[in-house]
């Protein structure tokens, strides 16, 4: 699948090709750049032509007028449709993941929350979903755009609100670690707010705030067994999570 404007370098691999060899997306022809032949098997790698959206024949034609055609082989597409923001909210330290729901959505695609750019997790042109990071925003409602490689763009006004939430701890990276300490942990999640404090069994270490969503810590020294690791944001909201100490 390509945009309908065309452009798009696609590779396309047939059986007994020949030096010389056409190709068309339903009789329009696609500039060929370049074509490699090894015994029965080639490949052909061609720019697509402007074509209207929806789906298309694929020809190839050989000098000797033979021809081949795979039906509804290739997608084209319009511009991109957005119809959902999923979840709406979540909090103006940003670092909730989010999926954008809709239509021609193509891989490279670029989305933005208010103007500023988000982390692009994952893309499927076929289920119409992307998967993103939010960017740190004051609190409120904020547009999101989705922007293909082709310029083509859509927007969503007010998708999305920013909103004051308490820490959220998604993960420690690692979750575990030795009883003598010393090792580096990644507290990862949502809402660390700048003055965040950090407490491992209820004492209080160095923190340094990456980001509204990700925390470092060096662990202290415990004893074997599961402790925990809370997090607690300057207005005393608190999260906290488990963190085993392995004796060797």
């Amino acid at each position: 699948r390509s945009s309908d404007l065309g452009g798009t370098l696609v590779t396309i691999t047939v059986r007994y090709l020949q030096f010389g060899a056409s190709m068309d997306f339903d009789g329009l022809g696609a500039d060929i750049v370049s074509v490699a032949v090894m015994d029965d098997l080639g490949t052909l790698v061609v720019r697509t032509p402007r074509h209207p959206e929806g789906l298309s024949d694929v020809s190839v034609t050989n000098p000797d007028g033979q021809i081949g055609t795979d039906e509804d082989a290739f997608l084209f597409t319009g511009p991109p449709v957005i119809d959902g923001v999923l979840p709406p909210r979540g909090p103006d330290t940003g670092g909730q993941d989010v999926t954008i729901t809709g239509r021609n959505f193509l891989v490279g695609m670029q989305v933005e929350f208010d103007g500023v750019v988000a982390e692009v997790i994952s893309i499927d042109p076929e289920s119409g979903e992307a998967l993103v990071r939010t960017p740190p925003h004051a609190i409120g409602f904020v547009d999101v755009r989705v922007a293909n490689p082709d310029g083509r763009s859509d927007i969503a006004q007010a998708a999305y609100e920013y909103v004051l939430l308490p820490p959220g701890i998604r993960a420690l990276e690692p979750p575990e670690g030795p009883v003598w300490g010393g090792n580096e942990v990644r507290i990862l999640g949502t809402s660390f707010r700048v003055g965040v404090r950090v407490l491992v069994d209820g004492v209080l270490v160095d923190v340094n705030r990456v980001s509204g969503s990700e925390l470092t810590i060096v662990m202290p020294s415990g004893s074997a067994g599961e402790i925990s690791v809370t997090v607690l944001n300057p207005d005393d909201q608190e999260a906290s999570a488990s963190y085993s100490y392995v004796a060797p």
